[in-house]
């Protein structure tokens, strides 16, 4: 027993390090006892300790935050199952537990998960659609799928939608004719690809005291008019960086959905077009650095 509590220690301890808290966690096992007058086990209890800034806390719970209770709870279930004797069938569950967290302490799981479980079939869920975005982001060769609620004649029925990349949406509705949703899903697939090609490629953006308040220029422009240092362009061509600028100010253009009824059908065609071959250019690029 104490071997296995010495490798959950060890474990536990590696993946709370990730949360970088001061935090040092042991366990406690006195051993198991037969009580025959009362038959039954006593002493089989697992006692957890728990350090905070050289401060040992008997009752963890009362001085500690939900962030840092949510990281040890966490920490021990997967290093559990990090230790637990190894089959076929490795199976991760996470079922919004992190609920209620800010978005810094979710982060580190996305780097565990990546770390560590990379061998397990994970299933995340959550109704957070922010944490759903990032989630699709980091695990862009996952499978999403979305769930409603839908309403039948006096109960509630669920809806599944199993969610496409934006881009693939985009051409669909244009198969189906409809020009203002494709060009509207054309336009979020340009913005989540730009986002994710700065954040993998630690590419400076400005700042603003409110994120909200970043526009799509924030991290197009960065992109768009990085140099090398014999001022050629370090990541799109000037024959792209035009292309996608043109339909930036006409199919992409918020301003321009309501006349897109009377757009030529094969604009809204090369404006696909167009955004497939900067995602295909900027997902090389971070392959290729990799």
């Amino acid at each position: 027993m104490s071997s296995i509590l010495h490798q959950l220690k060890a474990e536990a301890s590696d993946i709370l390090n990730c949360f970088e808290y001061p935090i040092i966690l042991d366990f406690t096992f006195q051993g198991v006892i037969l009580d025959l007058e009362n038959k039954c086990l006593s002493g089989n209890e697992i006692i957890l300790r728990v350090e905070f800034r050289n401060t040992h806390f008997q009752l963890a719970h009362q001085f500690l935050n939900e962030a840092k209770l949510s990281a040890i709870s966490l920490s021990i279930y997967l290093a559990a199952l990090r230790v637990n004797p190894s089959s076929d069938l490795k199976v991760l569950v996470l079922d919004d537990v992190l609920i209620g967290l800010d978005m810094s302490n979710r982060l580190p799981v996305i780097d565990i998960i990546k770390a560590r479980f990379s061998d397990y079939q994970t299933f995340v869920m959550t109704y957070d659609k922010e944490w759903y975005e990032i989630l699709k982001r980091n695990f862009s060769n996952w499978k999403t799928i979305e769930l409603y609620a839908g309403h039948g004649m006096d109960y509630e029925i669920p809806i599944l939608v199993e969610n496409q990349k934006y881009l693939e949406k985009a051409k669909g509705y244009l198969q189906a004719n409809d020009y203002k949703a494709a060009a509207i899903y054309l336009r979020t697939a340009f913005e989540v690809k730009i986002k994710w090609f700065c954040e993998k490629e630690n590419i400076p953006i400005k700042y603003r005291e409110k994120p909200k308040d970043l526009t799509t220029n924030d991290f197009w422009e960065p992109i768009k008019n990085a140099r090398n240092s014999d001022n050629t362009p370090k990541y799109i061509d000037a024959a792209l960086a035009f292309d996608v600028e043109l339909y930036r100010s006409f199919i992409m253009n918020p301003l321009s959905h309501a006349q897109l009824a009377t757009a030529p059908r094969q604009e809204i065609q090369n404006a696909i077009d167009t955004v497939e071959r900067l995602e295909n250019v900027l997902d090389q690029l971070v392959i290729g650095g990799q």
